[in-house]
């Protein structure tokens, strides 16, 4: 009878061997789905984040992330950038202008206007150009790469 109970948890160890990477299959499988909010299309609203400016100091990349709430309505943008940390006169430095999509929406160009800024202050690079579009997962990937090496990138998430 020895030789049946060995039998039985030889059995016994292989079918939670089994269970075990059946769960671990199930458990990647599930994770690695897509959430039901992906984004695949540029569409209006307000988004928040942060934006990364990429410089080139001495030759090496020197990156700065801010955050960033954007929303984008009717051809026209209004966003968020520099905490008041760095600007001493309000909770936030406003940047509006306009934008367009372009190339079947894979791109977007953002054009500064001044209204609440001094006619000499032109707006920081990251809210003005032509900037690529992509997606990954529920955010906008918006990346603008510059001659020199430095650019700019927004990761997003629609918020409305």
């Amino acid at each position: 009878m020895r030789k049946g109970i060995k039998t039985d948890i030889i059995m016994l160890a292989r079918s939670i061997k089994n269970l075990l990477y059946c769960s671990a299959i199930a458990a990647i499988s599930f994770a690695s789905c897509k959430k039901g909010d992906t984004l695949k299309t540029f569409s209006e609203g307000s988004y928040t984040g942060r934006v990364i400016s990429t410089t080139v100091q001495s030759g090496n990349p020197v990156q700065t992330v801010l955050t960033a709430n954007i929303d984008f309505s009717a051809g026209n943008y209004s966003m968020n950038t520099i905490p008041r940390d760095q600007w001493p006169y309000t909770d936030f430095i406003p940047f509006t202008g306009t934008y367009d999509l372009q190339a079947d929406g894979k791109a977007i160009t953002l054009t500064y206007i001044s209204l609440l800024m001094p006619p000499m202050i032109i707006g920081p690079g990251y809210v003005k150009g032509k900037f690529d579009i992509s997606f990954k997962a529920d955010s906008l990937i918006l990346t603008q790469n510059l001659a020199d090496g430095a650019g700019y990138q927004y990761r997003l998430v629609k918020v409305r």
